[in-house]
């Protein structure tokens, strides 16, 4: 909906927790305009364009203890290029993944953190920590959405621009190409068996 909001709700619908950007030291959407979130209206059927959300927040993991913090999120924030540890138990935030462009996904796949670095055209496996990094350049696509790992140790890749998945491998790069037709754009693909 682009409130630039993480919100952990229980099988129920109850809020446990939660963590506005704008209460965080962000409030400034790309255009210079100050964002304000009315919590008193609710926003279920609302929808607020890309350029008027501040951090547009695409993607949010709980990854537990890291040099960071005990229990920490990662966060991919669109709009400033960075990946956000944010700490559980009070809020706080640290960026410790910069220079990105216009992130999106984030997983936890096996202890390893993968990341959709979408404009640099590469995703990235690190540590929990983010602090040994190996980045993956794609060529040939223009938006890579999502990024995810296969049983078999591949990558599936999201390339929505050109509607289809790509399946990489590390060692032989791009092994399979999956088109489908241009009203689609798949943005995220998962292996269910």
């Amino acid at each position: 909906t682009g409130l630039d909001l993480i919100i952990e709700i229980n099988k129920k619908g109850k809020t446990i927790w939660t963590w506005f950007a704008n209460e965080n030291g962000y409030f400034v959407d790309p255009k210079g305009r100050i964002r304000n979130i009315n919590k008193k209206i609710n926003h279920r059927y609302k929808s607020y364009p890309t350029l008027q959300q501040v951090i547009h927040l695409n993607s949010t993991i709980e990854v537990g203890h890291t040099k960071y913090f005990e229990n920490t999120l990662y966060s991919s924030f669109f709009h400033q290029g960075k990946i956000v540890a944010i700490n559980k138990k009070n809020g706080k935030k640290i960026e410790v993944l910069k220079n990105l462009k216009h992130p999106h996904s984030l997983y936890l796949i096996s202890g390893r953190v993968i990341i959709s670095d979408t404009e640099n055209k590469s995703f990235i496996i690190a540590n929990k920590n983010l602090d040994k990094i190996k980045r993956i350049k794609i060529k040939g696509v223009n938006w890579i959405q999502d990024v995810t790992k296969l049983k078999n140790n591949n990558f599936l890749i999201s390339d929505p621009d050109k509607n289809r998945l790509l399946e990489y491998s590390l060692n032989e790069g791009i092994v399979g190409k999956f088109k489908f037709d241009k009203e689609w754009r798949i943005y995220q693909a998962k292996q269910v068996k």
